[in-house]
């Protein structure tokens, strides 16, 4: 697998390492299972999971498509001090 690169419901990194992937096309609650989430169509809101229990997490929101995806905090939870972030393609 050296030098490869692999996509099927994940994605391996050189090291070997696979990382959850989903591709999103309408509003969509975040899960603890993903990691990689690529909206790839229209403008909608992706919803993220309490930070409460989820120390170091980390989910890459990725903007593909052709819209804006708003990516809101849970509850009364911010993003780097907001509410809520955009991400225009």
């Amino acid at each position: 697998m050296a030098n490869e690169f692999l996509a099927r419901k994940g994605f391996i990194s050189l090291g070997g390492i696979t990382f959850p992937y989903v591709e999103v096309t309408g509003a969509y609650t975040v899960t603890d299972n993903d990691y990689l989430i690529d909206a790839t169509s229209g403008t909608f809101i992706v919803t993220l999971p309490t930070a409460v229990g989820r120390t170091g997490k980390i989910y890459q929101i990725k903007n593909s498509g052709n819209g804006v995806i708003t990516v809101d905090g849970d509850g009364g939870e911010t993003i780097d001090g907001l509410s809520e972030q955009s991400l225009d393609q």
